[in-house]
């Protein structure tokens, strides 16, 4: 095992310690991600040419592609369905920050733990998409004047990530606010860290948080019926590392930035998100126009391509269906003023068909 570093510790009568990368006896195995967006049949698909279209009726929608338009059955509904009722829980593992708690009970116990049971892992909590815990163990309090006595102990307490990875080249930079909870109403113990976490140096903390005689001391408040409460907030920051697969990993892939246009892309994504509205653009019908000049046929694409695509989607055909040029798209342009004339567009679209009846637009937005 690698050796930590070390740093001293701002308080006098501890020294602080960086945790060194430790391995449990057992743990949360890697798991993959879950209940990813459902890879679902596109339906009947066919490749037709334009001037066929009239036998599909109007509610036949196109996709264009280099060697022709793709035919998408509009009745066929688990083509429009992503699953909206996708358990939160799963959504929440990609979430950016989260809270962990672990209540050691039996502290006096844990104090005097042999060393091969004296580690206590929380539950996982999922943040960005792995399993972060809470690390706790007793260690002996050193320090190189050797001014604690000998017996001395205090409480390491670590945030893990992902801790029984073997390999894995994804860094995560995290911030970590390090409490044990006063349960008589007094103030918390806390400490702060920051790290880069990855499989070589995967957990971080502090070797002496505190004492165990500050922990065991009644009148302190940390201690309440023989048992300590831990807490960690974690905020994550976006992984960095040649492995890292977003469809594979969260279920969802992004858009790619043409050079200016993240508030358009902030908008497309809302929109494919609104499972309604992303329904009623697949099913409205886009024959009337040039492919080059068809704002829903090209809508239609980002929204197929969001759906079943497992790499970032280029959204250069919608922007040359709104008549931009490479300038324009290095251009910022109002937000809302594009979701209006967006919106519009595709309502002027709609109009005097069976979606259109429906008012989707109107009654959604």
């Amino acid at each position: 095992m690698p050796k930590s570093k070390q740093r001293r510790n701002q308080e006098p009568d501890l020294e602080e310690q960086n945790s060194k990368r430790l391995k449990p006896d057992e743990g949360t195995k890697k798991n993959s991600a879950e209940n990813r967006v459902e890879e679902l049949s596109p339906g009947k698909i066919g490749t037709v040419e334009e001037n066929d279209i009239g036998m599909f009726g109007e509610n036949a929608s196109l996709l264009g592609t280099d060697t022709g338009n793709t035919l998408i059955s509009a009745n066929d509904d688990i083509m429009m369905e992503i699953d909206d009722d996708m358990d939160d829980a799963a959504v929440d593992r990609y979430a950016p920050d989260g809270i962990l708690r672990l209540d050691i009970d039996g502290f006096s116990e844990f104090l005097n733990a042999p060393p091969e049971n004296c580690q206590r892992l929380s539950k996982p909590q999922y943040v960005r998409g792995l399993p972060w815990k809470i690390l706790a163990m007793p260690r002996a309090l050193q320090n190189a004047r050797n001014t604690f006595p000998k017996q001395e102990k205090a409480l390491g307490f670590f945030l893990q990530c992902n801790g029984d990875a073997d390999t894995n080249n994804l860094s995560y930079v995290a911030n970590a606010t390090l409490r044990v909870i006063n349960q008589h109403g007094g103030e918390d113990h806390v400490r702060k860290i920051t790290h880069p976490f990855n499989y070589k140096e995967n957990d971080w903390g502090y070797s002496s948080f505190l004492t165990f005689a500050q922990l065991s001391n009644p009148d302190l408040g940390y201690i309440k019926d023989d048992t300590i409460k831990l807490e960690i907030h974690v905020s994550a920051d976006a992984p960095h590392g040649v492995q890292w697969d977003s469809k594979k990993h969260a279920g969802f892939i992004g858009l790619k930035n043409q050079g200016a246009t993240c508030y358009m892309n902030s908008i497309l994504q809302a929109l494919y998100f609104t499972a309604a509205l992303r329904k009623a653009v697949f099913e409205m019908p886009v024959t009337d126009e040039p492919i080059d000049q068809n704002v829903g046929l090209a809508m239609q694409r980002v929204f197929y391509e969001l759906l079943h695509s497992d790499r970032p989607v280029g959204t250069k055909k919608l922007t040359e269906s709104f008549g931009w040029d490479t300038v324009e798209t290095f251009m910022q342009h109002d937000v809302q003023e594009l979701c209006r004339v967006l919106l519009d567009n595709l309502e002027s679209k709609m109009k005097g068909t069976s979606v259109g009846e429906e008012k989707m637009i109107n009654q959604l937005i």
